[in-house]
Formats: structure tokens, sequence, C-alpha cells
């Protein structure tokens, strides 16, 4: 029987599970464009996305722990304000659009999380870790004083006395040094800082404007100021814990923020961009990327400066800021194609900007340089190490990751390839304006594959060797021997505009609102309704079949014959134009003017008939959330007697669904919930010596 598996497999129990519900489309476009950056004690960088509170689910903590390359998201969904690090200590603020406050707290560089309480009244720079691990925040609630945390009471305990400044409200910055001692920064009323733990305050550089400290390795202090009325900025240096200071330039600068890399360099990030102090000429040098300020600057541990903004996104440098490199999002791309090697570099063909390439998929893309490659990508293919685009300008391949591009095509025809695939025999066949054309020699060399009296668009070739192709015309054509001699398959003005094959032979073909299926290689078709738009593309995985529309992706887990359309949430672009598969059989999409996205659970392919199973287990559901009908799957290994119950959260039984003997196998059974209410449901599994139980979720 046919079924499709999803990845994550619960073992559940009625006492324990509860209902949740996630996005199943997952964003791989590249980093956000992140406000905040802070670096753990492990070397893991951690960043925010969104400037506000509201309901977007992309806002939250980020993390990232290969030096900005790639980046996952935590388990915060939410807006944060706030992001302190110090060693393997991190806190986040994460306010609601009511202004309520909660406050997380890792002592494990963000593996583990306990939550905080207490403290409402917050400055926007109100917490410190300090050196020693100690929790420190400046807040109204205690008038404007130092509080400390007791973590294993959770409660803050206040200390000190109130620093004095004339208004409260001004406080822009409050940092601990590394000997204990406290400074507090206003953007009006200059600063406070105080060498005995808050008992006493003193006041200095009364009239400047603090935007940003910084505690060097040293121990020296820094402050960032601002330009205001005759009022000079820049940034000024303590060696004496905040008694004199000196002006170190930067005097029309605006400084939103400073940092200091291992060998001592000290970074200012500017209105103007990023500069580099050179201690010896007493000089700053910028060292870009832009000349504007960005929202935060990081020198990690490994001497990778990184640079973000809400709007320019994030650039990375590891050469001090002589170069810099931004990691390229694909939000707002038209994605045409999508493959991935067998080293699981993903590659994604775009209508108009050429191929963008990621090592780890949706880590981080990078865009193939201007005439390397067509700009408009139609197709790709993969023959062991090597990569095949088909393109606007012929037919290129690489077979070092994407770093170089050849064209194979242009010394034998002119014009663009439409698609291309390759046979058992790694021998290589691709459409054109002029026919099909076939090299035997990974693309070196070609010779007419016949047609040449139509142009040709797209093609697929069977596990048999049976190639299809269609024509702009008239219909499909099939040969079963390489081209030498060609069958009129049919489906002449059909709207046919891809083709695919599954691992048995039955081949599809994709028109407007209609999958045509043939299981007799083409000699005859049988048409299933899809949708109500055109069929951009489709790829196959087992007996399961999935087609990119204007409306999302539609599935069939029984080989074509019935489809139901896939979930939407967490895809925010459902016009879908292409999609593949990755060596671990996760489902990769690519949208109009949406880049690309990840189906968050795991499809695997479905044992052909005739291998007996070797387990008895029980499938998750497909699909899940569904309405009104989802599909039930097991495999039993021997002759049993089997139930197969619905359950309600109640633990009442709805539903039975099978309930004889069966033989070892592979079993799919629907479950039509019309006329039963949203919510949780179980389904139990029983045979002889085992039982299962799974949920699923009813959506109205």
């Amino acid at each position: 029987m046919k079924h499709i598996i999803k990845s994550i497999l619960f073992v559940l129990a009625l006492s324990c599970i509860a209902s949740s519900q996630t996005q199943d489309w997952r964003d791989i476009n590249g980093s956000p464009n992140f406000t905040l950056l802070r670096e753990a004690g492990n070397g893991t960088i951690f960043a925010t996305f969104g400037t506000q509170p509201t309901s977007d689910p992309t806002l939250g903590l980020f993390y990232s722990t290969d030096g900005g390359l790639s980046w996952l998201k935590t388990q915060f969904n939410t807006y944060v304000e706030e992001l302190v690090c110090n060693g393997s200590k991190v806190l986040v603020t994460r306010p609601d659009s009511r202004s309520n406050y909660t406050r997380n707290f890792s002592s494990d560089n963000g593996a583990t999380w306990i939550t905080m309480n207490g403290v409402t009244n917050i400055f926007p720079a109100g917490f410190i870790i300090s050196d020693t691990g100690g929790i420190y925040s400046l807040a109204f609630d205690f008038g404007l004083q130092i509080a400390t945390y007791d973590i294993p009471g959770r409660r803050w305990r206040t200390f000190g006395s109130n620093p004095g400044f004339p208004n409260n409200n001004s406080i822009s910055a409050f940092m601990m040094d590394h000997a204990q001692n406290i400074f507090i920064g206003s953007a009006v009323h200059g600063i406070s800082y105080s060498t005995n733990q808050g008992v006493s305050w003193n006041r200095v550089l009364t009239n400047r404007e603090i935007g940003t400290m910084l505690t060097t390795s040293k121990n020296d202090i820094l402050l960032g100021t601002n330009p205001r009325d005759s009022l000079v900025g820049g940034v000024y240096r303590s060696l004496d814990t905040g008694k004199t200071w000196t002006s170190l330039g930067l005097i029309q600068r605006t400084i939103v923020s400073l940092v200091e890399d291992s060998s001592g360099n000290i970074y200012a990030n500017t209105s103007s961009g990023i500069y580099r102090y050179n201690e010896i000429q007493r000089t700053w040098n910028n060292v870009g990327p832009r000349n504007t300020a960005f929202e935060s600057i990081l020198v990690t541990q490994s001497n990778v400066l990184l640079a973000t903004s809400s709007t320019l996104g994030v650039f990375r440098s590891t050469d001090f800021g002589s170069t810099w490199f931004k990691p390229t999002t694909l939000t707002g791309e038209n994605i045409t194609a999508i493959c991935v090697d067998q080293d699981n570099y993903t590659y994604v063909g775009t209508l108009g900007n050429r191929i963008y390439k990621s090592a780890q998929t949706g880590s981080g893309w990078y865009q193939t340089p201007s005439g390397v490659v067509g700009g408009e990508v139609n197709a790709f293919a993969k023959s062991g190490t090597v990569v095949f685009a088909g393109t606007d300008e012929g037919l290129f391949s690489s077979s070092n990751h994407g770093v170089d591009w050849k064209n194979m095509t242009s010394a034998f025809f002119g014009g663009a390839v439409y698609d291309v695939a390759v046979n058992a025999a790694n021998d290589v066949f691709v459409t054109s304006n002029f026919g099909l054309y076939r090299s035997t020699d990974g693309g070196e060399h070609w010779i007419s594959a016949g047609l040449s009296s139509y142009g040709t668009t797209r093609l697929c070739i069977t596990p048999q060797n049976t190639i299809f192709v269609n024509t702009t015309a008239n219909g499909i054509y099939s040969s079963t021997n390489n081209g030498e001699t060609w069958n009129y398959s049919g489906l002449v003005d059909s709207g046919i505009v891809c083709l695919t094959a599954d691992a048995y032979g039955t081949v599809f073909a994709g028109g407007f609102a209609k999958v045509y299926r043939s299981t007799d290689n083409g000699s005859s078709w049988m048409s299933r309704s899809v949708g109500t738009g055109q069929i951009f593309n489709m790829v196959t995985n087992g007996y399961h079949v999935f087609a990119g529309t204007p409306a999302g992706v539609y599935n069939s887990v029984d080989n074509g014959v019935t489809w139901s359309a896939m979930s939407l949430l967490g895809l925010k672009q459902t016009t879908v134009l292409s999609l593949a598969f990755d060596n671990n059989s996760n489902l990769i999409v690519g949208t109009y003017l949406g880049g690309v996205y990840a189906y968050n659970q795991t499809i695997t392919a479905v044992r052909p008939i005739g291998e007996l199973p070797t387990e008895t287990r029980l499938l998750q559901n497909y699909p899940n959330p569904f309405n009104p009908t989802t599909i039930l799957s097991f495999v039993i290994r021997h002759s049993s007697f089997v139930t197969l119950k619905i359950y309600n959260i109640l633990g009442e039984e709805v539903s039975t669904l099978i309930d004889e003997v069966k033989e070892p196998g592979e079993y799919s059974v629907p479950w039509n919930a019309t006329g039963f209410s949203s919510g949780v449901y179980f389904y139990r599994l029983q045979t002889t010596g085992y039982s299962e139980m799974k949920k699923m979720v009813l959506v109205r």
C-alpha cells in the first residue's frame, strides 16, 4: 500500500500530549536584517530580528555557530529588545505590545533557559552580566537604583544609592568594568560612576551626550558621545577608572557602539560608517562597509567582524575590515529551479539573477557573478560531482561546487537550454529550440537525438531508460533507444510545462489544473484535477508526488491517483515554481518573488511493493493538521489481528477504521473527519505484541 512518512515520529500517551501548532514551512532565504549582535563564551553568536513588538512569527532570537555564516532560530519567536552576553551567560528581554516584559536567562550558552521574575521598568541599556557572572539591572522600580539577581531564588535585591541624575529618563548606557566598577551614561547629563558598588557616585563629563560605553581588555574605559548643539561628539578614553578623560577623535561623528578585537584594536560604529583606531598614529581609518551607521557591530573571539542593519542586512569581514562579504538573501527572487548535489550544496536558479548556492541549505547564499552563467535558469541536473544548469545562454556545468562554470553547448548550438536530464549511463540530454541533443562524455560533445523539427521544452527519463520529451506544439514523444527512434505519446494542446517520472516508471505531466499520469510508457494517460491553476513543476519520492501550483504544494500519497493541498503555514508566497529533495529527503520549494522554503518534516520514500517489512510500526498521519481528510499509514511484519481506532481528547473512541486480520505489508487508510469538531485526536494501532498511539490535529 502507499503512504507518506513524516520524519518526526512521536511516542505518545494520552496523559501527556498537549496540542500545539507550528509553522510547516521554514524560510531558508538567508539571514534576516538583524538589529543586535552578541557573542557567548563558546563562540555562539546571538542576533535579534525585529524593531518593535508585533505578531510577526519571523521575529525573535537567532544564533550562529560558524562565525555568522549561517543562522538558526532559537525557541524565542517574539521581538527581543535587549540581548546581553558575558561568558556562558546570556540574557534576553522580550516586551509585548502592551509593555509587559519577559526576561530569560541562560547559564550554558543558550542551551537551556529560565524565566526571570520581577523588575518591570528597565532602561533600554538596563542590564549587565559581570565578569563574575552576576546579573545587574538599572530600573525605575527601585527609584533608579542598582539591583542584582539571585538566580537560585529568582528574585532581585537592591543595593547602593541613587546615581543622582537630574532626569532619570535620559539613561543611555549601563556598564561594569573588569574591576566591578559601575558606570551609568546619560544622553543629557554625562556619566555617574561608582567604585564601591553604588554606595557613592561621581559625576563627570556632565555636558556630554553619552551614547555607548566599552571596557577594553586592559580595563580602559571608552565612551562614545554624540554631537549636540555646540558640543562635539566622538570617542573618549579614561585610563584611571573614569576620573580623567582624553578625546580620541571622531568629534563630528555620532558614536553608535564600540568594540575591541583580540589584538586590542578599537572599532567605532558611527553615523558615517565603521572606523578602526590606529594607536600609533592616533588616527581613525574608515573600514566600511558603508558610509552609514549600523545598528550593531561585533568582533568575535576568532576576529570575525560583523556589522548588521535592519535595512542593509549583515556584513562580514575576516581581515579586520579590509574586505567585506555580505551573505545574500533570496527574499524577493523568482526561484525557477533547485538542485542539491551529492555533498548537500544547494543551487537555486532564478528568473534573471543567475544561480545562487548555499553550502548549508539556507544558511547563507552566494550569487554567481554576472557573465559567468546565463541570467535565466530553467533547470538543473546532476551526475556524480557535476551539476548541470540549463539557462537562456545554453548549458553550463560545474564540478567544484559552483566555484567555476563552463558553457558546454555554445560551440555546438546556440540559444537556450530549457531542460536537462542524465540517464543511468551518465548520458546527458538537453532540450532546445532545435530538438533534443545528447552527450556521452559529460557535455564535451553533442549530437542530435531527434525531434529536430520541433522546439523541445521539458524532458524526463524513467529508471527503465525511456525518454519523454514535451514539444512546443506537438505533444509528448517517447524513445526507448536514446533518441534513435521516437513514438508519439499524445497530450497535444494540453498546456504541459513540466514532466517527471518516479522510481517505478510512472510518468507525470503537469498542465493547467491537471496532472496527467501514465503507467504504460506513454501509451495512455489518466488525468486528475489538481488545484485551479498551472502546475509549474513536480517531484516524486517513492509513490508520493508533489506539484507546485499558484496555491502552494499539492501532494499525492497514492502515485498520483488522488491529490490534496499541503499546509501553507509558514509559506509567505504561495506560488510554488520549483521543487526538489535534498539528500536527507527534505522537501525544498522555490516561489514566485518569495525565495525558498523547506518543509519542516522529512518525507521518506515508500518501499516498493514486493519487499516484506522488517518491523511493525505506526506512521504519522498526513497531512497533519488536516481538514477534513487525512491518511493513516502503518506497517505490519507478521500476519496479525489488527485494530486501528480514533480517540478524542477525552480518550473516548470515536471511530474504528480497521478491525480484522491483516497480512504482512504496508497499509494506508483515509479518515474523513466531516462532522467532527476541531481539535486534537489520537489514533492507536494494535496488533499481536504491538501497540502504539499518535496525535493528529483537525483544523476547521
